[in-house]
């Protein structure tokens, strides 16, 4: 049960930072000064983490039914420990890149 409200809180806090446009729940986001936010992207960071999170919580949901509905319960461990390292991998080296900083000049 606790990994499928996870999974929804991962959901949730996806399209919170895409549509609600709640980028302080961006780690560093919120810590950085106003030029510093300046140079980058905020709406493909919001697309980012909400394809991320969304498919993780999806996958961490999924794990969860199939866990149960099987009685095995590594479906479990393995749709939500692989999933959550994937997607610390994936926001870290895409967040990292030269493609969510803007391109134009002041």
């Amino acid at each position: 049960m606790a990994t499928i409200i996870i999974g929804a809180v991962l959901i949730i806090a996806g399209l919170l930072i895409k549509y609600g446009k709640m980028y302080f729940l961006v780690a560093g986001l919120n810590t950085m000064s106003h030029k510093e936010r300046a140079e980058y992207n905020l709406e493909k960071i919001g697309t980012l983490y909400r394809n991320v999170l969304a498919i993780t919580g999806v996958f961490m949901i999924t794990g969860n039914i199939l866990s149960k509905h099987l009685g095995n319960s590594l479906y479990d461990l393995f749709f939500t420990l692989f999933p959550a390292i994937i997607a610390c991998i994936v926001l870290l080296a895409k967040l990292n890149s030269d493609s969510y900083k803007n391109t134009f000049k002041r």
